[in-house]
Order: structure tokens, then sequence, then C-alpha cells
């Protein structure tokens, strides 16, 4: 079961490198749709490491790679939103709690 989350998480990771947060589910689907395919077809491979036996060594090491690639695609890239940078200025949405009680709110207009 762990082997089958970290490759999971693997997946997710990189499509989330690849094509942005909101479309990291993308890779894990993709996968299971290949995977399915793959077992019905009778292929025998440990990167299908869902269907291989618990003690199998090499889907583990399958998984544990595409987990460890995952890792260092979100660690050194990030995701394309975040690579690209923000577009307008991120304000702390409990910005607001910080200011004492005399203080007034001064719009970006304002000197």
């Amino acid at each position: 079961m762990l082997r089958n989350l970290a490759g999971m998480t693997g997946t997710g990771l990189l499509s989330a490198g690849a094509l942005g947060g909101a479309f990291g589910w993308t890779g894990p689907m993709a996968y299971w749709l290949v995977t399915e395919s793959a077992l019905a077809a009778g292929l025998n491979t440990p990167w299908i490491w869902p269907g291989r036996q618990p003690d199998e060594g090499g889907a583990a090491t399958c998984a544990a790679l595409v987990f460890a690639a995952g890792i260092a695609v979100i660690m050194l890239r990030g995701t394309p939103e975040r690579a690209a940078g923000p577009s307008e200025p991120q304000h702390s949405r409990w910005s607001h709690l910080s200011r004492s009680a005399g203080e007034s709110v001064q719009s970006a207009d304002s000197p």
C-alpha cells in the first residue's frame, strides 16, 4: 500500500510540475488508465507496480524512482504558476488583523 501511495504521489507531483497544480490529478488518472490497459493485455513489468506482488523489490524501486522524480521536479522547478511568478502582489488574507484600531487603510492611489 505504501508503495502504491508513493508511486501515485510521484505521478501527481510530476504532472503538477508539468501542467500546473490545478491539473496535478491528470497524471495519476492517466497512469491508472495505462496500468489497467497493460494489466488487461497481460503485460508484466515492474513499472505497473499496483498489479505486482507486495514483496516484489522491482515494483517498489520503480515506485520510489517516480516518487523521487516528482519530489525533485517540484523542489527544483515548482509548478508552472510558481515559475512564472505572481501577476499581482499577493496580500495575506489576514493582514487586516495586524492593523491597530486607529489605523486607516490606504488605497493604492493615496500617497
